[in-house]
């Protein structure tokens, strides 16, 4: 399986298992920058249980449907309800997987943190972010690759209907070029219970 496919599948893994594990305590800086979901984004995915919005520009990315054989991929490694888009260059994936159970930010930090550690990786960013106007998880990290090292990047959202978690995935290389739009998908996360005139 492609690594950036192992990477998307394998983080919520690691995010339900923090659920079980919480006898350390981990803090995270906030950011005092407030984020905002682009004008351009004109198509939305909303949660099958999970309430949250997803607003993404389609003339930047595509969503791909279950039949698409990439997402039979994915579907493969996760039993967690998810959804995969892809840029229109086929550069950048990013994977949404959501869960029933609910985590703290700093135990989910904590758990991913140790398994990029035995991956060869290393988290490089990391800090909550305001985004919609609400506390949103934000993890940036290097993961090795048999082929290209690869940045991985992470929104995680946790309210009292489970959590949701996002991941771009591209090769170190290309990061840079597709930055923004990487961003822009990201910061397109809308938690339903807190921003209800969110649109």
């Amino acid at each position: 399986m492609p690594k950036f496919l192992y990477i998307v599948s394998f983080f919520l893994v690691v995010f339900i298992a923090s659920c079980t594990d919480s006898n350390s305590k981990t803090e995270i800086e906030k950011s005092n920058i407030q984020y905002e979901k682009p004008e351009t984004s004109n198509q939305v995915i909303e949660g099958n249980e999970i309430e949250y919005k997803l607003w993404y520009n389609d003339k930047i990315w595509k969503l791909h449907g279950k039949k698409d054989p990439i997402s039979k991929t994915i579907d493969q490694e996760s039993k967690n309800r998810n959804r995969l888009l892809s840029n229109t260059s086929n550069d950048v994936y990013v994977s949404i997987e959501e869960t029933r159970e609910i985590s703290s930010y700093e135990e989910s930090f904590k758990h991913y943190a140790k398994w990029i550690k035995r991956q060869g990786g290393q988290i490089v960013d990391k800090e909550i972010r305001n985004v919609n106007g609400q506390d949103i998880l934000f993890i940036k990290s290097t993961v090795k690759s048999e082929s290209k090292p690869l940045v991985s990047i992470n929104y995680v959202l946790t309210n009292k209907s489970g959590g949701v978690s996002i991941t771009a995935a591209v090769s170190e290389k290309l990061f840079e070029l597709h930055k923004l739009d990487i961003f822009d998908i990201l910061n397109g996360l809308v938690d339903h219970r807190t921003n209800s005139n969110t649109s």
